[in-house]
């Protein structure tokens, strides 16, 4: 059986599939599709499905039917809903359904990437503390040996008085203390939020079937030093006494990546917000379908980005009909010189037509294969108003 995580793309518009396939093809999935619920259905039947990413407004079967089935026979597949409705009701409704996260469309493919991501940890790490729990009850001696050799942190302590009972020894290394130091701790001295700690235990003692995941927590070191750390916790009964087990992974590395993330996107946004120029990417052949293109664009032809990205002919349709035949001709000699610049005229969504210069790029994956076109586009109607002005000038002086 193969390793990938396999995702279900349920989605009843093709574009939006084929840019979702688009999207997700160069990270190691395995992707399967289906456009509406009776397909999405059979789908989850036939295949071990890890994530759903669901449109609720489906053709046949309404989409909060299908999230009930996959939360009552498939517990362990998450779902993030991908709707265009906005409202807080359908947002409150599809988490009550046991959504995993919910996204309105249009959203940014860095956010659905960063949602997909974290999924699939959150998969990973339940399927590791499921796996742990299966071993504890087979066996001590299995238990022990897992336990010991699980390369995240895992902590056990009682549900009741909070004392720490065991602990592996990546649970040592990342806190700092000794076995003894940390046995004697209750779980509230490695917390750097106990008063959210504290309610979080106590929702697992009142609802053992309460969310048992804890996407971001900060802990706290020997030393005094804070981190942010993922959590995912399980219980069973030892002893005729309830404990709870943590499995405990710092995520540092990826919390700053994100937050590093967020701004560079926050400073990119406002460095083509501000540019005189358009940039966008689209593919390198076929229909050359626009694939981004940045906001200024609305600033300068009137267009909203995604009158572009939805409509895969909105490019070529909107060029002058006499520039239509010279731009494929010139668009063709992109292949062989890697970059080349065309300029032709653009109708504004007022009517007009613009003079635009483009200035095009190819780009290349490691293998040599074309996989993109980036460009800048920008506005030279005054020069070509200016150049036809002299022309006309020297004309008339020469006659």
């Amino acid at each position: 059986m193969s390793d990938k995580h396999t995702i279900l793309i349920v989605e009843d518009d093709p574009g939006f599939t084929s840019y979702l396939k688009r999207l997700l093809r160069r990270k190691d999935l395995r992707l399967i599709t289906a456009d509406g619920g009776q397909q999405a259905i059979q789908c989850l039947q036939e295949n071990r499905v890890d994530l759903v990413l669901q449109d609720i407004g489906l053709p046949d079967i309404d989409g909060y039917q299908v999230m009930d089935l996959i939360r009552q026979e498939y517990p362990a597949t998450l779902v993030i809903v991908m709707t265009g409705e906005i409202t807080v009701e359908s947002a409150v409704k599809a988490l009550r359904k046991g959504a995993y996260d919910y996204l309105r469309k249009p959203f940014e493919s860095t956010e659905l990437l960063n949602t997909i991501d974290n999924a699939l940890d959150r998969i990973h790490l339940e399927q590791q503390h499921k796996q742990s729990e299966e071993k504890l009850r087979e066996s001590e001696e299995r238990y022990r040996q897992l336990f010991d050799n699980e390369s995240d942190a895992v902590v056990v302590f009682d549900a009741e008085t909070m004392q720490m009972e065991d602990v592996n020894q990546a649970a040592l290394q990342l806190f700092g203390y000794s076995k003894k130091e940390f046995l004697a701790l209750v779980v509230l001295d490695i917390s750097a939020e106990v008063q959210k700690t504290r309610q979080k235990i106590e929702r697992l003692r009142k609802d053992p079937f309460s969310n048992k995941n804890v996407p971001l927590r900060y802990l706290k070191k020997k030393d005094g030093s804070t981190f942010p750390a993922e959590i995912s916790a399980g219980q069973f009964i030892s002893g005729g006494h309830r404990k709870i087990i943590g499995t405990i992974r710092d995520i540092t590395i990826r919390h700053q990546a994100e937050e590093e993330l967020k701004q560079t996107k926050q400073r990119l946004q406002h460095v083509l917000s501000s540019s005189p120029s358009v940039i966008y990417s689209c593919n390198p052949a076929g229909d050359c379908a626009t694939t981004f293109i940045s906001d200024n664009v609305k600033t300068e032809l009137g267009y909203e980005p995604i009158d572009f990205t939805e409509d895969r002919h909105f490019w070529i349709d909107h060029i002058h009909p006499d520039d239509v035949g010279h731009v494929k001709a010139e668009f063709a000699k992109l292949v062989d010189q890697g970059s080349h610049i065309l300029e032709y005229r653009f109708r504004h969504k007022d009517g007009s037509y613009r003079w635009m210069r483009d200035e095009l790029r190819l780009l290349f994956d490691d293998g040599a294969k074309s996989v993109e076109v980036v460009g800048s586009w920008t506005d030279i109607s005054d020069r070509k108003q200016a150049e036809e002005a002299l022309r006309k000038s020297e004309q008339q002086f020469r006659d």
